[in-house]
């Protein structure tokens, strides 16, 4: 009957409730023939109904609770989901009921261009509204993401099916973008980025990160080269901010060896002025150990194991970084024989260094000249707590010298012993002289002290 006169829609004597007038306005509702109704009066479409639904005197103070139902069966999936999401207690539900609609390409999704930080709707150029699904992702993964940052993460990667199958083809680039833009906000804000960019561990393997499962859905064109300049730009920021361990990790997952030796050397040198550890303490398994854990309390056991993995799998950073590593390594080793009594092993790892001439035969100066000339030529990792290790050298040679002195034998081999141990103190303290600018004044002092006390 409706239907023959479409002006006699009500029927209130069968549409008692709002369920049951909801549902003869749908049975009256043609789409597919609109077009070609000749006659106005004989025209009804979901859009008509749609228009009178929203109005004024219907909207939600009308429909109250039943408002969101009403609007998903008039097909304005952008205003239902913009009014689940309105409600504190359903701000789950419109999350969920978006990327299911965003899934089937029912959802009209608004670009960056359009967008705002603040309104859920926005009202393209065509005049049809569009649901800002990016920001809604956005804001829900806000709320969990340094708790669970993987599962922020798959939140994230939803981004995209906003714009998959729309008439606008600049709009999934759009939301790509934007998707990566939040990643790299995740990975910048996470405390620790290992779950989502992978862990590295000291026998050189790797497993890839969470960022690198999804990277497919991120940047589907170029996965791989898209985690690698990620891993790389984060691994630049913990490099400025002198956070060794993080940084040789991310290096290594981004396969940048160059940067790994020259961040290890940082994190060698740093150790330099470090106290010794435990001769007790367990040595870790590498197979097993994260690399950024290894760098901060095993940074020797680290260096020597990088360096083999390079050598075994034919990988070349350059040869003085190379050079570099294994002086470091020599020289932390020297300071913990030095700090465990074993000062004559000390002093022939300095020595093997070939930086601190020891060896000055008939005073020859020569080649303390050409020792200080190439000081000034090394790379900074090794001189910035290079005085530290004259200092040790120096009470090392001391003590040696003190230990034949108050030996009760009195052999020539002692006396000879004696007088070698002060020309490479004396070799040591023309050294310094020569570095004296590159030296602080309180070890300068010190170690002029000590000279004095051995002459």
């Amino acid at each position: 009957m409706a239907r023959a006169d479409l002006r006699r829609r009500k029927l209130a004597a069968v549409t008692d409730t709002v369920e049951d007038w909801l549902w003869v306005q749908l049975s009256l509702v043609r789409d597919r023939h609109a077009q070609s109704e000749a006659n106005v009066n004989e025209r009804y479409t979901l859009s008509m109904l749609a228009a009178l639904l929203t109005q004024d005197r219907f909207g939600e103070t009308h429909f109250g609770a039943l408002y969101f139902d009403v609007l998903m069966l008039c097909g304005e999936f952008e205003q239902a989901i913009a009014h689940l999401a309105s409600r504190p207690q359903h701000q789950v539900d419109a999350v969920h009921f978006a990327i299911t609609l965003a899934y089937y390409g029912l959802l009209r999704v608004t670009d960056s261009k359009h967008s705002s930080d603040v309104e859920q709707l926005a009202m393209l150029p065509d005049g049809k509204p569009a649901f800002n699904y990016a920001r809604c992702l956005y804001r829900y993964h806000r709320q969990f993401a340094r708790a669970g940052p993987k599962e922020a993460l798959q939140y994230l990667c939803l981004i995209p099916l906003g714009g998959i199958g729309a008439p606008e083809r600049t709009l999934l680039a759009d939301l790509r973008a934007q998707t990566q833009a939040y990643v790299r906000e995740l990975v910048r804000e996470t405390p620790d980025t290992t779950a989502l960019l992978g862990s590295a561990h000291g026998d050189g393997s790797s497993q890839t990160g969470a960022v690198g499962q999804n990277a497919a859905l991120i940047e589907p064109g170029r996965p791989d080269a898209y985690v690698a300049e990620l891993v790389r730009s984060v691994a630049q920021e913990a490099d400025k901010e002198r956070r060794f361990g993080e940084a040789i990790r991310l290096y290594h997952l981004a396969h940048d060896d160059e940067n790994i030796i020259r961040v290890l050397n940082g994190r060698l040198a740093a150790a330099l002025v470090e106290p010794t550890a435990s001769p007790d303490q367990p040595k870790p398994s590498m197979a097993e150990a994260d690399m950024s854990v290894l760098a901060e309390h095993y940074p020797v056991e680290l260096a020597e194991q990088v360096l083999s993995y390079f050598s075994v799998n034919g990988r070349r950073p350059p040869d003085e970084l190379v050079r570099t590593c294994r002086r470091l390594i020599q020289l932390k080793s020297a300071l913990v024989a030095f700090d465990t009594a074993r000062p004559e092993d000390g002093i022939e790892l300095v020595r093997r260094t070939e930086l601190v001439p020891l060896d000055v035969v008939g005073g020859d100066i020569s080649r303390v000249l050409a020792a200080a000339d190439a000081f000034n030529h090394l790379d900074e990792a090794l001189t910035r707590h290079f005085g530290n290790v004259l200092l040790e050298t120096m009470k090392a040679l001391y003590r040696l010298h003190g230990r034949y002195k108050d030996s009760p034998y009195g052999d020539a081999s002692r006396q000879q012993k004696m007088a070698e141990l002060k020309a490479q103190a004396r070799s040591l303290m023309m050294f310094a002289g020569m570095l004296r600018s590159r030296l602080t004044s309180d070890i300068y002092e010190r170690l002029s002290q000590l000279d004095v006390r051995l002459a």
